[in-house]
């Protein structure tokens, strides 16, 4: 199997880059985009990932020992939080359910 040249992977690339540029803008759902511009969902999600991946920290951030202590023996219930970038957070109680929780992260994912 013959690999793309560097020219044909930097067009695919550019093409990618622009569809989610776009969708992004769109207010559409992933799947919405991906049929009304005949694009397969799983090539889309792929390269919305690895674009997402260029952007990630790439460092690990030092937590003091007396940090985590605190925070163990911290009375206070905090909610999980989730922080999405598209620009939105999502709060979750400790008495949220599990299997509702599992849920909304699978909804996330296609966001």
């Amino acid at each position: 199997m013959k690999s793309k040249s560097n020219r044909e992977n930097a067009e695919l690339g550019k093409f990618w880059k622009t569809h989610i540029k776009t969708w992004k803008n769109s207010g559409l759902s992933q799947a919405e985009y991906c049929r009304r511009n005949d694009l397969k969902k799983t090539r889309f999600t792929y390269w919305k990932l690895k674009f997402d991946k260029q952007y990630l920290p790439q460092a690990f951030v030092e937590v003091s020992q007396a940090t985590v202590k605190k925070a163990i023996e911290s009375k206070a219930i905090n909610p999980l939080m989730i922080h999405c970038s598209s620009g939105f957070t999502v709060e979750v109680p400790q008495s949220f359910s599990s299997e509702s929780l599992k849920q909304i992260l699978t909804v996330l994912k296609e966001v």
